[in-house]
């Protein structure tokens, strides 16, 4: 007796899209708020429910011409100054937009590696509009997991002050967009649900029955 191998897979996130299953109605939930230009989209939900995996299939399955997905994730980022986690940032981009969009990113005006230099004028003053300038003008959405991460934090780490400072280019960038994922409840995070009270929340939960039903 023939068994079909059994696509769904367990300790990493599902980067190929011919083995993700469902989740139809959350990724309409993305499109439409991204059309009606909502500036952050919360997405959470418990460990091991397939969060990363959630995140990894946007660029597939919600298709926005004017709209270009980049993941980044906050993992190991919670001890480091705010300067290091931008230019990090930063990197994580230049990389993605290089290697898996194939766009010559050259010019990028990094954020410094001297922990003496404010990065977060050069990384919201320069390295961003250069970003926007190489999208040929398309809307940036940054896809990022581990996001709560940031809420275990020291007065010295980057948490004290990435949330607010996300908070404030985002409104002063019309480019700009920002899709979240958290690992917790979003009551527990109350400096974010305080930044981002009105943006739209979606719990990624488990597979309906229908969705189950196709995976098998």
């Amino acid at each position: 007796m023939f068994l079909e191998e059994n696509p769904y897979i367990i300790g990493r996130p599902i980067y190929e899209q011919e083995c993700f299953f469902g989740r139809e109605d959350l990724f309409q939930f993305i499109q439409n708020n991204l059309r009606q230009r909502a500036k952050v989209i919360v997405l959470y939900g418990q460990r091991r429910i397939g969060k990363s995996s959630v995140l990894a299939q946007i660029p597939n399955f919600v298709k926005l011409e004017q709209f270009a997905f980049i993941p980044l994730s906050l993992e190991g980022k919670s001890q480091k100054s705010l300067n290091v986690v931008l230019r990090e940032l930063a990197l994580e981009i230049k990389d993605y937009l290089t290697n898996e969009l194939g766009i010559t990113a050259d010019k990028l005006s990094l954020p410094s590696r001297q922990e003496s230099q404010d990065n977060r004028k050069i990384f919201s003053d320069h390295f961003l509009p250069n970003v926007y300038e190489v999208l040929e003008g398309q809307n940036l959405v940054l896809l990022i997991d581990e996001f709560d991460v940031l809420g275990d934090y020291s007065e010295e780490s980057a948490a004290n002050h990435f949330f607010p400072y996300l908070q404030s280019i985002l409104y002063q960038q019309e480019k700009l967009f920002v899709i979240p994922v958290v690992g917790r409840r979003l009551e527990d995070m109350p400096n974010l649900l305080g930044l981002f009270r009105q943006a739209p929340k979606q719990e990624i939960g488990r597979l309906k029955a229908n969705y189950a039903t196709r995976l098998i």
